[in-house]
């Protein structure tokens, strides 16, 4: 698989996702449509209606950037993982 699409619209690296790696019930990442897990599925970020009407790739794209749903989740895995999701996409958007 491209690894392109193992980065989530959010900045996740489904690479490092637990859910990714787990070995029962794999998530496949948010790009595919095969077999979408429930935590997909209600994801506020993955089912935003200005990505997805607007065909966003990241949430960097948009003028709202960073919204509340994000921010939320950015700060969730600051504290608990040490990671940002809004400085990840900050390095897509500058990196590519």
């Amino acid at each position: 698989m491209n690894e392109a699409l193992l980065i989530a619209p959010c900045g996740m690296n489904c690479c490092i996702c637990m859910a990714y790696l787990r070995k029962r019930n794999k998530c496949p990442g948010c790009r595919t449509d095969a077999n979408k897990p429930v935590s997909r599925v209600i994801c506020k970020i993955k089912t935003c209606e200005i990505l997805t009407k607007n065909k966003l790739t990241f949430c960097f794209e948009c003028e709202n950037f960073p919204c509340k749903n994000l921010k939320h989740l950015d700060k969730r895995y600051r504290t608990k993982y040490n990671m940002s999701m809004t400085e990840n996409l900050e390095n897509i958007k500058k990196l590519g």
